[in-house]
């Protein structure tokens, strides 16, 4: 009897042992992409707060397949008990291997799990520097002075693609030997991919004047008086400068333009002004502004 006593107050023990909740909860541990590393770009922004990670790609990298050698993680924790970091690092599991070759021409989405899920994104940009000059040019843009034989322009840059990997059709060679009396389309391929390009010269009355500002940046107008462009034609046109490096909107029109665009980013960041008016038949005005001294701006 005595012994069926235990039994039943053992079983009692146990059965009350398996009705108690374990309330206690995990701690929460922030996981974070902290670095990115491989060949042919650079990281250019860790955002924490909206967990993405931005690579720069050098002009020759192929979008298509770059190369991550490797990513490192970081850890936050509000617990000051929880020194241990490198531990917490150790024990991240993520969704999807991290190292390889990577078609980021769309994000890169990845899990990173320990006690929470926390989900990174790894998003790529290439700015590619992209030119079109001919002999007698006026500006930045493909216009030469009236009474200009377009049958007679030499092309004095062409550059459509990454450096020294693009080949075009026809060539900057063969477009001067034939002349610009009609718009000219040039294939530029690399990577194996194929981009067709318009080219076109014009004649133009511009009108170019600088001055310099008080607080040291230096104003550029370009005037014209051509026919002009309507509202909605100047709209798509501010939209293509606002996003430059759209591919949805990289239809190869007003490339110069956006590469001017891309150059004041560069240099400049948000350190420059730049507008466009116009009306149709009442030509077109271009106003461009930026610091004289490419580290004032960046100050």
């Amino acid at each position: 009897m005595k012994y069926f006593r235990i039994l039943f107050s053992a079983a009692a023990l146990l059965l009350a042992a398996s009705c108690i909740d374990n309330d206690v909860p995990y701690p929460v541990v922030e996981l974070r992409i902290a670095g990115v590393e491989g060949s042919g770009f650079t990281v250019s922004g860790i955002s924490i707060a909206n967990r993405t990670v931005t690579l720069t790609l050098d002009e020759k990298t192929d979008i298509r397949k770059v190369g991550i050698d490797k990513v490192t993680f970081d850890v936050a924790t509000s617990n000051p008990m929880m020194t241990d970091t490198e531990s917490f690092i150790g024990q991240i599991k993520t969704s999807r291997p991290l190292s390889g070759e990577f078609d980021l021409r769309s994000p890169l989405y990845v899990t990173l799990s320990l006690y929470q899920d926390y989900e990174w994104t790894i998003v790529a940009e290439q700015p590619i520097e992209r030119a079109f000059t001919v002999a007698g040019q006026i500006g930045a843009t493909a216009y030469v002075a009236k009474g200009t034989n377009l049958g007679d322009i030499t092309v004095t840059r062409l550059k459509l693609g990454p450096a020294d990997i693009t080949t075009y059709s026809p060539t900057a060679e063969e477009l001067s030997a034939s002349g610009f009396e009609t718009m000219r389309f040039v294939d530029a391929t690399y990577h194996g991919t194929t981009e067709r390009w318009t080219l076109h010269v014009e004649h133009t009355d511009l009108k170019i004047a600088f001055r310099e500002e008080p607080a040291g940046w230096l104003c550029y107008t370009v005037t014209d008086n051509g026919v002009g462009m309507s509202p909605e034609k100047l709209a798509v046109l501010m939209e293509d400068i606002k996003n430059p490096d759209d591919p949805a909107r990289d239809s190869g029109r007003n490339f110069a333009i956006k590469n001017i665009v891309r150059q004041l980013r560069l240099y400049y960041r948000d350190e420059y002004r730049f507008s466009i008016t116009s009306s149709t038949g009442q030509g077109t005005t271009v106003h461009l502004a930026f610091p004289l001294k490419v580290e004032d701006a960046h100050e």
